[in-house]
């Protein structure tokens, strides 16, 4: 038997989590519950950077982002259009990022 493989701890970064949450959904605008969602998750590398970070209605988007439904590119464009930035800066700063 294969000797448990330990969970990656996550490094996060307290100050930008809460800086980034957000009343009101990015996508839909809806003032709900809303939670901060990787677009790249920590499990496949996605760093806690504001360019990987978008704040998505709790039951709404949020669902829809980890289903596929909103597209990693589609969210991404997202995040540059807020930071007045190329989307290609996003993605590339977040694959720099990539632990």
């Amino acid at each position: 038997m294969a000797a448990a493989v330990p969970k990656k701890m996550r490094i996060s970064n307290p100050k930008l989590i809460k800086e980034m949450r957000s009343g009101s959904c990015e996508i839909c605008k809806r003032e709900t519950d809303c939670q901060l969602h990787h677009i790249m998750s920590v499990g496949s590398g996605g760093p806690d950077h504001r360019y990987n970070l978008i704040s998505l209605c709790k039951w709404n988007c949020h669902i829809k982002a980890h289903n596929g439904v909103l597209s990693r590119k589609y969210l991404f464009a997202q995040v540059a259009l807020r930071e007045g930035v190329n989307h290609e800066i996003v993605i590339d700063t977040v694959l720099e990022l990539k632990t």
